[in-house]
C-alpha cells in the first residue's frame, strides 16, 4: 500500500504518480533527484511517510519515516522509463537513522529495477547490484544495471526505486539523496 505524506501522517492510502508517456521527452529521467526541491509530487513511498528534511548543514535530502509498526521494507520509487539492451549506472547517498521506534541501527538500502519482463520469465527485480550499507553515517552506493528484454518500455509499471530491509521487527527510518541514473551505453 501506498500513502500520502504530510497532515494526515501518512495513514490515508494514496494513488501513485505516474508519467504519462508523453510527459517524458528524455528516456529515463530522475526527477528531483538531489531533494533540493520543494515538489517530489513524482516520487512516492510505501510502508512509510515521504518527506524532505534539511539537516543542519543545509543539506536537503528524502526521509523515510515507516508508520506500520511491524517489520517492513521501506521503499522509495519513481516512474522511470528503461530502454531495453542499455546499461544504467546509478549513484545515490543513503543514511539509515534506525527503527520504526527510533532504536539506532544498521541495514542494506538497495536501489532497486522494477518493469516486466515476460519474454525472460521474471518481473525482472533487480535486487543486488546497487546497494549501500549505513547505520547513521552517509554511505554512497554507486553500481551499473542492463536492462535486457522488456515487455513495455514505457509501462507505469516500470520503476527505479529504494528499499530498505528491516532492523529487526520493525521498518527501518532512512534517507535518500543525490540520486543520478546515467545511461552508459
Amino acid at each position: 500500500k501506498f500513502y500520502k505524506c504530510g497532515s494526515g501522517g501518512g495513514s490515508e492510502e494514496a494513488t501513485i504518480p505516474q508519467l504519462k508517456p508523453e510527459d517524458v521527452t528524455v528516456p529515463g529521467i530522475v526527477i528531483n533527484g538531489d531533494a533540493e526541491d520543494e515538489d517530489f509530487s513524482m516520487w512516492s513511498s510505501s510502508g512509510s511517510e515521504l518527506s524532505i528534511v534539511t539537516e543542519d548543514n543545509g543539506n536537503r535530502a528524502f526521509l523515510l519515516t515507516p508508520n506500520t509498526g511491524k517489520k517492513q521494507w521501506v521503499y522509495l520509487m519513481l516512474t522511470y522509463n528503461f530502454t531495453p539492451g542499455k546499461t544504467y549506472k546509478i549513484e545515490a547517498d543513503v543514511k539509515v537513522l534506525g527503527d520504526e521506534a527510533g532504536t539506532p541501527g544498521e541495514s542494506k538500502v538497495t536501489c532497486n529495477f522494477r518493469y516486466q519482463d515476460t519474454e525472460n520469465g521474471q518481473n525482472a527485480y533487480d535486487h543486488n547490484t546497487v546497494f549501500a550499507v549505513s547505520g547513521g553515517e552517509w554511505a554512497h552506493m554507486e553500481g551499473e544495471f542492463t536492462v535486457l528484454t522488456m515487455d513495455n518500455p514505457q509501462d507505469r509499471v516500470n520503476q527505479l526505486s529504494f528499499y530498505c530491509n528491516p532492523i529487526g521487527e520493525l521498518g527501518c527510518k532512512y534517507m535518500v539523496d543525490n540520486i543520478v541514473v546515467t545511461m552508459v551505453d
